[in-house]
C-alpha cells in the first residue's frame, strides 16, 4: 500500500518512460563509465565525474591543507598583509561538526599559526592580497 492508500499495481510492459532512453543516451538510473589516464597510465578520479569530462586538459585548483594552532584543519583560501602593521593572516576554510550537523566556517587567523601539510609547491598558487589603511584589499600577487 502507498502513503494515500491505493494500492501499488505492478508496472505493465511497454508502459510509460521505464526502460527508455533519449536519442544517444542511457536510460534513466544508470551511469556512464568514463575513464581518463594522463600519460603515466595512472587515473585521474578528479577530473572525471559521474556525468562527464570535468576538465580535460588540467585538474581543477584546489585550495591546499593546513592545520590551525586549534589542531583543526581546513583549506587556506588566501593570505593577507595588513598594511598598518605588516603582518600577516590567512584566511581558512573549514568544517564544523556538532550534533551530527556540518557547519561551514571561514576564519581569518594568524599566518604564523597555521602548519602546512602539503608540499611547498602546493601554496605557491594561493592568493595574496593587501588590506590598505582605508580598508581597501589589492590583490598583490
Amino acid at each position: 500500500m502507498r502513503y494515500d492508500g491505493r494500492a501499488d499495481r505492478p508496472a505493465q510492459a511497454g508502459k510509460g518512460r521505464q526502460g527508455t532512453a533519449a536519442k544517444g543516451r542511457p536510460p534513466r538510473g544508470t551511469v556512464a563509465t568514463i575513464q581518463v589516464q594522463n600519460p603515466d597510465n595512472q587515473m585521474k578520479s578528479n577530473v572525471v565525474s559521474h556525468t562527464d569530462v570535468m576538465a580535460a586538459r588540467h585538474t581543477p585548483w584546489a585550495p591546499p591543507l593546513v592545520e590551525m594552532a586549534t589542531g583543526m584543519v581546513g583549506h587556506l583560501l588566501a593570505w593577507e598583509r595588513h598594511e598598518r602593521d605588516g603582518s600577516w593572516w590567512a584566511w581558512v576554510s573549514w568544517v564544523q561538526e556538532s550534533g551530527g550537523r556540518h557547519h561551514h566556517k571561514v576564519v581569518q587567523v594568524r599566518a604564523d599559526s597555521l602548519r602546512p601539510l602539503e608540499a611547498p609547491e602546493a601554496y605557491r598558487a594561493v592568493p595574496r592580497q593587501l588590506r590598505r589603511l582605508d580598508g581597501q584589499i589589492r590583490r598583490i600577487g
